[in-house]
């Protein structure tokens, strides 16, 4: 686990903060990519996504 990331999620959101630059995938369960997010130090982004289960850095993230 990337220990430079915070992911939360909630209703149909996940956030991200990243201590350090860098490209972050948020993959669907089925494999396929979903979003490609651009993160610089110390920024945070929040993007909607559908209700599902998703791999961000190879664990496992629910949005409900």
């Amino acid at each position: 686990r990337d220990n430079s990331l915070k992911i939360t999620t909630g209703n149909g959101y996940v956030s991200i903060t990243s201590a350090e630059s860098q490209n972050v995938d948020i993959y669907a369960i089925n494999g396929m990519k979903q979003q490609h997010i651009v993160l610089k130090a110390g920024e945070q982004k929040t993007t909607s996504l559908p209700a599902g289960i998703y791999l961000i850095n190879g664990v496992k993230y629910s949005v409900k």
